[in-house]
């Protein structure tokens, strides 16, 4: 089978081409991972900007959602999990609950306790 060759086509008639009509469109990838509710989530988007996306983290998980320090795949050992809703280290439990939870947060609500557990 032949192929035709394509005419050539400047950058600024590409731009302006129809996304349906784009043979080759730019993808741009970004991922980062959050922690939240005591779990580290990995977030993945295409097509936007990085300001875009720091907004959508924003907006999705408040604007004091952080990214964990890189380390080398693992945490340390030593280090209790941090609470994702006020940033502190978690305590640990005497007993695990009926969920497996051996960590809790022991921030001030209101007139109770925060409630993350991990």
């Amino acid at each position: 089978m032949k192929y035709a060759p394509l005419p050539p086509i400047s950058a600024a008639d590409a731009e302006n081409e129809p996304a349906d009509q784009q043979l080759f469109a730019p993808r741009i990838t970004m991922s980062t991972t959050v922690a939240y509710r005591g779990r580290q989530l990995l977030i993945t988007a295409e097509d936007l900007s990085a300001d875009k996306f720091c907004d959508m983290l924003d907006k999705r998980f408040g604007a004091t959602a952080s990214a964990p320090p890189a380390t080398n795949g693992q945490a340390p050992a030593d280090a209790p999990p941090i609470c994702p809703s006020h940033r502190k280290a978690m305590k640990p439990m005497k007993f695990a609950d009926k969920q497996g939870h051996t960590f809790m947060c022991t921030a001030k609500v209101g007139d109770g306790w925060c409630e993350e557990r991990a």
